[in-house]
Parts: structure tokens; C-alpha cells; sequence
């Protein structure tokens, strides 16, 4: 899980010479993997394409990083291809602790935005994930800053919140059960089929927004977790 191939060379060796097919969530492929999903670069794809959009081709981004992690990393990498036909969005990179990242979060968009007051352009913050982008939320809410977008990956029940409150702009939710559920029904080929070729069976992200929110919940309310048992609470 998560981890590339590169850091567990020896294991696939050992899985290789046993016959053992060994299947990756988020570790990409290379070496032995018979195959791979919940690749990081895919899942985020929507919600770059968006924030880019949003951005209408200039302004500001303030990135909250991993690069020790695989995923992030390729997000990243992903999030600077995007960006190459864009030299007038200028982009600012942090990179957040685990853990810590909330906190980090919290004091990198404290300082980004002490050199981009109100109506100083286009501003946007991008979390490699969702929790350093809402890590973020806090500062900007003091401040009663309402002209930065905010953007997230995973779609956690978290970011779900923020988004129906209007705090964050738009997340790419991951359907890691279908993920799971999609690599299990496929042991059995990979095991069976003599000419099985390794390959990436990725689930199609879906980006949430504040304008789809509610329909998205209704059509999938476990992502919301226990906010899904009491929609009528009042918002703090």
C-alpha cells in the first residue's frame, strides 16, 4: 500500500522466485507488480484541471507538498506538467510534516498570504492531499479571506464538510473500496492467464465541487461518514 516498487525490491524478488503475484495501491508499477491503482497523478487530474481553470490562466498557488511519499510526489510532478503551458500562474511550494501536516498547513498559508492581501489576483491553495489544504482553511477563516480557492485530493469526510460549507472550492474523491474490490476480483486472472501483462486498472476519480456536492452525497453518503446521519445539524 502506497509504497513504490523501488523501496521493496527484496520482497518482490522473493514474491517473484515463489510464483506469488504482488498487486500495488499507489506504488505504480516496475519490477514484478503484476498490476496497480490509486495511482496518486490520476486521481488528482480533475481537481489540477480545475483549480488551473479557476485561475483563468493567471495568479498565485500556494502547493502543500510530500515528496517522501509516492502518491504526493507524482502528484506534484503532475501538478508542474499542467502547469507548463501556464507561465503566468506562478506557483509556491511547501513542503508539510507527517504528522504535522494540519499545523504546517496552517502557518505556510498564514505567511504565503501576509504578501498577498485582499484583491492582489487570482489566489489559489492545492494540498497535495486533503488535510494540509485544510489545514489551511483556518487561517484563511480569521482573516476572512474569501478570495482563495482551496483544493484537495482523496475527498475525505472532512473536505466533504468544508466543501458544503462553502470553506473549500473542490476536492477529487477516491473510491478506495471499488479500488480494492476491482484488484481482488483480479487475482484470479493474474494468477490463471499465461500471458498476463502488468497493467494499471485505475477508478476514475470524481471531482466534488460546491455546486455538486449534495448530489454527490446523496449518491455516495458513506464518503461522508458520520455526517451523513444527521444532515440537518446546524453549521458551527
Amino acid at each position: 500500500m502506497v509504497f513504490p516498487y523501488s523501496s521493496i525490491g527484496a520482497g518482490l524478488a522473493a514474491a517473484e522466485s515463489a510464483d506469488i503475484p504482488v498487486v500495488t495501491w499507489g506504488g505504480g508499477l516496475g519490477r514484478s507488480v503484476a498490476s496497480t491503482n490509486g495511482s496518486g497523478a490520476p486521481i488528482a487530474e480533475p481537481v489540477i484541471e480545475k483549480m488551473i481553470a479557476d485561475l483563468n490562466g493567471k495568479g498565485d498557488i500556494l502547493a502543500l507538498t510530500y515528496r517522501t511519499g509516492e502518491v504526493c510526489r507524482n502528484r506534484e510532478v503532475l501538478l508542474d506538467e499542467k502547469l507548463k503551458d501556464y507561465p503566468d500562474i506562478k506557483v509556491t511550494k511547501n513542503e508539510v510534516r507527517i504528522p504535522g501536516y494540519l499545523e504546517d498547513g496552517a502557518q505556510y498559508a498564514n505567511a504565503w498570504l501576509a504578501s498577498r492581501p485582499p484583491g492582489d489576483g487570482n489566489l489559489a491553495i492545492w494540498g497535495c492531499w486533503d488535510d494540509p489544504a485544510i489545514g489551511a482553511i483556518g487561517p484563511l477563516r480569521q482573516q476572512g479571506r474569501t478570495d482563495v480557492e482551496v483544493y484537495g485530493v482523496n475527498g475525505n469526510a472532512q473536505a466533504l464538510e468544508n466543501i458544503r460549507r462553502g470553506h473549500m472550492t473542490a476536492t477529487a474523491w477516491e473510491d478506495s473500496y471499488t479500488e480494492g474490490y476491482d484488484m481482488v476480483m483480479l487475482l484470479d486472472t493474474i494468477i490463471t492467464e499465461t500471458d498476463w501483462q502488468p497493467r494499471a486498472v485505475e477508478v476514475p476519480a470524481i471531482l466534488v465541487t460546491q455546486d455538486n456536492i449534495e448530489a454527490f452525497l446523496e449518491e455516495h453518503p458513506d464518503a461522508y461518514g458520520n455526517w451523513a446521519r444527521d444532515r440537518q445539524r446546524p453549521f458551527g
